[in-house]
């Protein structure tokens, strides 16, 4: 029972680390509260390259040796139209991508993956919409699916699958004063159980783990400033806490999310029709995860 207890303790140190890797790639981006015109339609081709050594616990540095690695992209379809007056848009995202994971976080061990993740689907109405005062306010709802590829055996955050249902309802705000546009938004996530957690012994032995996930909670905010028309700069920031996970069997992994991040983002509108976002986001204070780099971009075609 100790042995399994320890094996327990290494693979729950990244149980919270699927669902950052997620919020890294298909996040909303500065501008992205601002409605299109009824019937544009968008396809947006996510990547993200994701790196992290120093592992913190209960806010303290533990190791400097946990190696993390993830390349990761994701396809979503938009599309906006009009009920009762007010803009709505419609939204599936999917991801995919490679995950490992090496160092003393994880026993000295080496895993890695490369999967299809969970399905998203996204929903959101702007109750504000005066693009003559260049103010807005939209409410919207994400579902996600447990559609991705789950193997119950390998750590939590190498499964892009989750075998959860989430479902997050998100509130952004917008107002432009001349060339600057801020944005702020706030979102809570919940979850339900996952009930293939881990696989203690051989298969139909002592059955799997239930793992409970606490509500996930983000404020977020970005600076925008037009240089022309064609180009701008972003000062990001996006603070993240909850999530805390807990089994019956040993209690809580004391993995409460408590982790603030800083980037900066650079849009480029290279036609009329296509623009390019580039950032590098920076984790510089965390709680009980990886502090992690992230470096990726966002193209979009808009028809």
């Amino acid at each position: 029972m100790k042995t399994l207890k320890m094996l327990f303790i290494v693979l729950s140190m990244l149980t919270i680390l699927p669902g950052t890797i997620y919020s890294a790639v298909v996040t909303d981006e500065v501008g992205d509260h601002i409605p299109g015109p009824p019937g544009l339609s968008a396809v947006v081709f996510y990547y993200d390259h994701i790196t992290g050594t120093n592992q913190y616990s209960g806010g303290t540095l533990v190791n400097r040796n946990t190696n993390l690695t993830a390349d990761v992209t994701a396809l979503r379809f938009l599309h906006f139209s009009e009920i009762g007056g007010f803009p709505v848009a419609m939204a599936l995202a999917l991801p995919y991508g490679n995950v490992s994971i090496n160092g003393a976080g994880v026993g000295g061990n080496q895993f890695s993956s490369t999967e299809i993740g969970d399905l998203m689907a996204i929903s959101g109405i702007w109750l504000i919409a005066k693009p003559e005062q260049r103010m807005w306010l939209d409410i919207s709802a994400w579902l996600t699916a447990p559609t991705g590829e789950y193997t119950p055996e390998k750590p939590l955050a190498l499964n892009l699958g989750q075998n959860m249902w989430s479902g997050k309802l998100l509130m952004g705000f917008t107002k432009g004063f001349g060339p600057i546009t801020w944005d702020l938004n706030s979102f809570v996530q919940i979850f339900t159980n996952n009930d293939r957690y881990v696989q203690f012994g051989p298969p139909n032995a002592s059955g799997p783990a239930t793992l409970k996930r606490d509500p996930v909670y983000e404020v977020e905010t970005h600076l925008k400033y037009d240089l022309t028309k064609a180009l701008f700069v972003s000062a990001d920031y996006y603070y993240l806490c909850g999530g805390e996970t807990k089994t019956d069997e040993f209690g809580s992994n004391n993995d409460r999310l408590n982790d603030h991040t800083a980037g900066i983002t650079v849009g480029i509108q290279l036609t009329p029709k296509t623009q390019l976002l580039v950032h590098a986001r920076d984790t510089f204070k965390t709680e009980n995860q990886i502090e992690t780099m992230d470096i990726g971009a966002r193209l979009a075609y808009f028809f």
